[in-house]
């Protein structure tokens, strides 16, 4: 009898093992934000998690009138929301806007999404930059210089922007993302700014594998019957 359990044992634990090595990733969410509430960014100079509104008149697009995805907080993360950068500030470094960290822990294939709407100045001017972390220093993923000539960028609607970013965020328990621009020269632009919405992150998760503990358990339970049926 005991032998038999034995063996019961290590035919369950071989087969526990078998599934949990053929168990496939999934494709997952793993973090969304939709800027309906301040979901532990850090906020620089000039930057605000809010409702969006029109801005004055300047140079390319105003700010949009409604998120992407109307909602009644109407919820944007951007640079002076409703409102013009660039020259009524004068020059200055990069103003940021930067997440929480994200744990990947465990996932692989990471991308990073956001919807866009920005109109800024180009190089020597202005740059806006999206950054990402690594768990040690951040890592250009898209910068607006000398992008279609001159970088000038000038959205009229919300565009949908999609980085792979497995190479930074893969299996990173302190991955973050950050927004940014500067003003570097005079005779900057008047000019909207950063709008961003619906922020996803997302990438390919193994299921949490089954405990050992609940095996172990089962296996007690079924030794547990065994003896009952044989002392019956």
């Amino acid at each position: 009898m005991h032998l038999t359990l034995k063996r019961t044992a290590a035919a369950a634990a071989t087969s526990a093992a078998l599934v949990l090595s053929a168990t496939p990733a999934a494709a997952a969410v793993v973090a969304f934000d939709d800027f309906s509430s301040n979901q532990g960014w850090t906020l620089g100079t000039n930057w605000q998690i809010g409702p969006t509104s029109v801005s004055p008149p300047g140079t390319g697009n105003p700010d949009p009138a409604f998120d992407k995805t109307p909602t009644a907080d109407n919820g944007v993360l951007g640079a002076l929301l409703g409102g013009n950068i660039g020259a009524p500030e004068g020059q200055h470094g990069f103003y940021y806007a930067t997440s929480k960290f994200y744990d990947l822990t465990g996932v692989t294939g990471s991308s990073l999404s956001f919807w866009r709407w920005l109109n800024s100045d180009y190089d020597p001017f202005m740059t806006s930059q999206v950054e990402v972390f690594n768990g040690s220093t951040w890592n250009v993923i898209y910068t607006n210089c000398c992008v279609g000539g001159n970088g000038l960028v000038t959205d009229s609607a919300w565009n949908l922007q999609s980085y792979d970013v497995s190479a930074y965020a893969d299996n990173n328990s302190k991955f973050a993302v950050r927004f940014s621009y500067d003003v570097t020269a005079s005779g900057v632009y008047t000019i909207s700014g950063w709008n961003v919405d619906d922020l996803t992150v997302s990438g390919n998760k193994v299921p949490e594998p089954a405990s050992l503990a609940l095996v172990g358990l089962a296996l007690a339970g079924a030794g547990a019957a065994s003896r009952r049926r044989r002392a019956a």
